[in-house]
């Protein structure tokens, strides 16, 4: 978890050094902005120069934390100091929280750009060094969940003495000003221990709140008193779209930062979703079950020498007891309003492992599931952390396709401990056609792509994609919801900005793109207070699939 960075002057010197104890170590991706979390060597994952950043590792300093608490900072703290070093340059990061999992530091503004090398030493015992990418600008939105995910810091302004963070429950209106606070902004003139300049960094700062430009920005520079913490004072754009997860995206100099969402109501309050009920759920908390059955079909596949065309229905199901609460945050319930785009990064692969979105929660064990759909019935297989995703007809294996024309399909469990058994009805869903994506391997990540499909009244489209690149071990993952009745939708630069590149995705990683028409769910709750929301959709996409 992110320690407390924005009042880092507020704690009392504590913990004593170890005696004997073992040489710092640094774990290998264990360099990240202290805000996104993003890896190192992803897109928007680079250290920027006069940046907060954290450093995660074992015996990293004192088992009690440290922080900072006065002017001016120095290059150690409770024995712990970071060197940076590239060829004959070496340089102090400047240390703000110490512990011996964690450090947070400041990335010095004088630092070389490029690839550099950094080592912790403790009580005079130095550790391990580590490559780590050095960048002008890579500005990383602190959030109340402490993962670079979900709620924004944002301080809805009401008055002097009224700020509240933007949450489920405090929600902005269109036009309300707040701030934001984030870091990796970019270098300040001076030095980076000393109480920071005031004023608006001399930089081409853009913001964008539900895909709508802010246009009155009210200040950008680095919050007063605190360095390394930059602070955005803007009012909400008018025209923003409204919803519990709206996202948010700042540009620095052409680097894009961490999608992170905010709640926009028009009057303000608790927030909803008009096109997503299972997001007021989400903040409510409780037993959620969301399942989906969809038909999958690829207009064209890349197996190197085979081309590969398919038709899959496919029944997906999650059980989770949600927490709950105002920043309650679930990566696969908090879809962005219509008009707008989100996206992630995670370690791993997160298009063979989806599990990978997993967020706070446990799974519910509702028994055994099973899908059904006129006279045909299957099992699906077991839940892993309370999801399964089961191809249940057509595919490689050919297998009759499932769903029954004009029959309304349904999924049931047996029950179980985490509650009873059920049968939830999945009425047939819209459809789209005429859409075409194009590869995510020949987009250009700075530039927008545009994707176009025969529009249907008061339909929304879903356009998603994912990434996963060998080489780091990790994904990019974004998802689009377009108007209702649109037959269009642009997808923005910065949210491509955020991918890997995929000019040679095999044998290095692998990568898929899907549009459908967004699923319009049903829901029923039992009498034990299982909340169900089913929907049934097409999926029509091109997917790149590569070999390792």
């Amino acid at each position: 978890m992110l320690r407390s960075l924005v009042g880092w002057g507020t704690l009392v010197l504590a913990g004593l050094p170890l005696l004997g104890q073992e040489a710092p170590f640094v774990s290998g991706g264990g360099v990240v902005n202290a805000a996104s979390f993003t890896p190192n060597s992803l897109p928007g994952g680079g250290i920027a120069q006069g940046s907060i950043f954290s450093i995660f590792g074992r015996d990293l300093g004192p088992t009690t934390p440290v922080q900072v608490t006065s002017f001016p900072l120095g290059a150690s703290l409770q024995g712990v100091s970071i060197q940076v070093r590239q060829g004959s340059t070496t340089l102090d990061a400047i240390p703000l929280f110490v512990l011996a999992s964690q450090i947070n530091a400041i990335m010095p503004s004088a630092t070389p750009v490029g690839q550099v090398t950094l080592r912790v030493s403790y009580n005079g015992r130095a550790g391990n060094w580590v490559p780590v990418t050095v960048v002008a600008h890579s500005p990383g939105v602190f959030t109340a969940t402490g993962i670079g995910k979900g709620w924004t810091i944002f301080q809805n302004f009401v008055d002097p003495g009224n700020q509240p963070l933007n949450s489920g429950r405090t929600a902005a209106k269109p036009g309300q000003v707040g701030t934001l606070w984030l870091t990796g902004a970019g270098a300040i003139r001076g030095a980076d221990g000393n109480s920071p300049p005031v004023g608006d960094h001399p930089y081409n700062v853009e913001i964008f709140v539900g895909g709508r430009r802010v246009t009155n920005r009210l200040y950008a520079g680095r919050a007063p008193g605190i360095s390394g913490l930059d602070q955005f004072v803007f009012a909400v754009p008018a025209d923003a779209p409204t919803g519990c997860f709206v996202p948010i995206y700042v540009r620095v100099n052409g680097a894009v930062s961490n999608s992170t969402t905010m709640a926009i109501m028009p009057e303000g309050g608790a927030c909803a979703d008009a096109h997503n009920p299972i997001s007021a759920e989400l903040i409510r908390g409780g037993k959620v079950v969301q399942a989906v059955l969809s038909r999958m079909a690829t207009d064209s596949g890349v197996i190197p020498g085979v081309n590969l065309r398919l038709v899959t229905d496919v029944a997906s199901v999650r059980t989770r007891e949600e927490p709950g609460g105002l920043f309650a945050f679930d990566p696969f319930l908090a879809a962005p309003p219509a008009g707008a785009c989100t996206s992630y990064t995670f370690g791993g692969n997160v298009i063979s492992d989806p599990i990978r979105f997993a967020a706070p929660g446990r799974a519910l064990a509702l028994g055994d599931f099973a899908a059904d759909s006129g006279a045909r019935s299957v099992k699906l297989g077991p839940r892993r952390a309370g999801l399964v995703s089961d191809p249940i007809g057509g595919g490689l294996e050919a297998k009759p396709l499932f769903f029954v024309s004009a029959a309304t399909a349904s999924i049931r469990a047996t029950g179980g401990a985490g509650g009873g058994a059920f049968i939830a009805s999945v009425p047939p869903g819209g459809t789209l056609g005429g859409a075409r994506l194009a590869a995510l391997s020949l987009l250009d990540r700075e530039a927008s792509a545009t994707v176009q499909w025969t529009g249907v009244a008061g339909v929304s489209a879903s356009i998603s994609g994912a990434v996963y690149e060998l080489a780091t071990d990790s994904s990019a993952y974004f998802l689009c919801v377009s108007e209702r009745g649109a037959s269009g939708f642009t997808i923005p630069d910065y949210v491509l900005a955020g991918l890997p590149p995929t000019e040679d995705v095999a044998p290095a990683g692998s990568a898929l793109s899907l549009f459908s028409a967004w699923p319009v769910f049903s829901s029923t709750t039992t009498a034990d207070q299982v909340r169900i929301f089913t929907a049934r959709q097409d999926l029509y996409g091109q997917a790149i699939i590569s070999v390792q």
